[in-house]
């Protein structure tokens, strides 16, 4: 005869005993013994230490701008002074070195000393100094991975007992879950066709028509000067009238009578009158006065 099973309250009740259990014993693995690097400190930046170490070196300077590793001449214990000194020393190296007073103003006392070399080479040994200890890191403790095990592992064996048992797959007391259809493989996609590009057709020079010939310009007769006419001597050096006016200029000289000026150009006096209509009195003129006289005949 079967024995009946208990009621849904009997379950739930056997499932929370078996999951205290469970816990208890996790709780157990992990309040074991830990490592010891499980309880260091987070460690501390290499460049951090390094900085400490050397505000901390003893005899520098209180003045943070002032190289850490300058000292005055009584030891590497003595703080240096605040201006160049002959007695000062570097200590960066094993012995002290002797500095310049332009060094030391320049460079030790200032900011700048940041780019010396004996600096960085002080700072390197310091930093190489602090690396052993620095570095560390916590290793993850291995209990609490083996207690989180232990406690899913006993919820499945109490879940298993109090329900009569673990059933295998494929049987009753397992529902079959659905089977999932075999996707269908995706579809491969068709290749585009490229489009063929024609030849483009070669494109003819325009041929350049020869230049037209520059016609050459006829030359310009150039008109040879009419030869001059020689004037009498009573004409010349006299001053032609201004044209349209065909006459001369003569200038009434010392003596000069206007009949005797008609009579030396071969004129006649009413002839130099009419030229001259500004001369109301023929028997009176000036030396020096301008009359129009005719030209000499053809």
């Amino acid at each position: 005869m079967a024995k009946g099973r208990a009621g849904p309250g009997a379950d739930d009740m056997a499932l929370e005993a078996a999951e205290r259990a469970a816990a208890a014993e996790a709780q157990h693995v992990v309040a074991g013994p830990a490592p010891a690097d499980d309880t260091e400190a987070p460690p501390e930046d290499l460049a951090t230490a390094t900085h400490r170490a050397l505000a901390a070196l003893p005899g520098r300077s209180p003045r943070l701008e002032v190289c850490p590793f300058l000292r005055a001449g009584e030891g590497p214990n003595t703080a240096p002074a605040d201006r160049p000194n002959a007695a000062q020393h570097c200590w960066a190296f094993d012995e002290p070195l002797v500095l310049g007073l332009r060094q030391q103003e320049l460079v030790c006392l200032r900011i700048g000393h940041g780019h010396c070399p004996r600096f960085a080479r002080g700072e390197e040994r310091v930093r190489r100094t602090l690396a052993p200890g620095l570095g560390r890191r916590r290793r993850p403790a291995p209990a609490v991975l083996l207690a989180a095990g232990l406690l899913v592992g006993a919820i499945l064996v109490a879940a298993g007992a109090v329900s009569g048992g673990l059933s295998l797959p494929g049987g009753s007391g397992v529902a079959a879950g659905p089977t999932p259809s075999p996707s269908a493989p995706p579809a491969t996609p068709a290749p585009t066709p490229q489009p063929t590009l024609a030849p483009t057709p070669a494109i003819d020079p325009t041929p350049t028509p020869p230049p037209e010939p520059t016609p050459t310009p006829a030359p310009v007769p150039t008109a040879s000067p009419a030869p001059s006419v020689a004037l009498p001597a009573a004409w010349q050096g006299l001053a032609a009238c201004p044209a349209p006016d065909d006459c001369y200029v003569y200038r009434v000289q010392r003596n000069d009578t206007l009949y005797g000026i008609a009579a030396k150009f071969g004129t006649t006096l009413n002839v130099v009158l009419d030229l001259n209509p500004a001369i109301s009195d023929p028997s009176t003129i000036h030396v020096g006065d301008q009359i129009k006289v005719p030209p000499p005949p053809a």
